[in-house]
């Protein structure tokens, strides 16, 4: 995926490297006011499209941020912001099918993209909102 690079430089966004130390370990952040990703350089290509596909996210709804936020106003933008990136990922994953599936390896899903296990719910959702049909009953916890 390629492009993902392309598009978030397009919508005006600078992409720096840093390396993690003590009092930063993440896999990338975004400064707005700057216009800047963030991204950490000792993780994998596919991580760091993770983040840019989420900050893609946010700017695809419009989300600011404002100090009167209230934390849950904030974890509904996060949480749209993952269900943006998740969904990039499952149309680059369903690309690889000549049919609909009708089983998605969630458990394959999540490790082949480098995502956290606590995704897992809001994966089987947008996989239930891109193929319009209930997956649970066919997949292995």
């Amino acid at each position: 995926m390629a492009d993902i690079w392309d598009l978030a430089r397009s919508l005006g966004a600078k992409i720096v490297f840093f390396k993690p130390d003590d009092n930063i370990s993440k896999d990338g952040m975004y400064y707005r006011e700057i216009s800047t990703v963030c991204l950490n350089d000792c993780v994998s290509r596919i991580r760091q499209e993770n983040v840019l596909l989420h900050e893609t996210g946010h700017s695809f709804y419009g989300h600011t941020h404002y100090k009167c936020h209230s934390k849950g106003w904030s974890s509904k933008q996060e949480k749209q912001a993952d269900k943006y990136m998740i969904k990039q990922r499952a149309d680059e994953w369903l690309a690889g099918y000549d049919w609909e599936p009708e089983f998605i390896d969630f458990e394959a899903f999540i490790k082949h993209f480098e995502l956290e296990k606590h995704m897992y719910d809001l994966v089987v959702e947008v996989f239930e909102s891109i193929l319009g049909h209930n997956q649970l009953s066919n997949h292995f916890m």
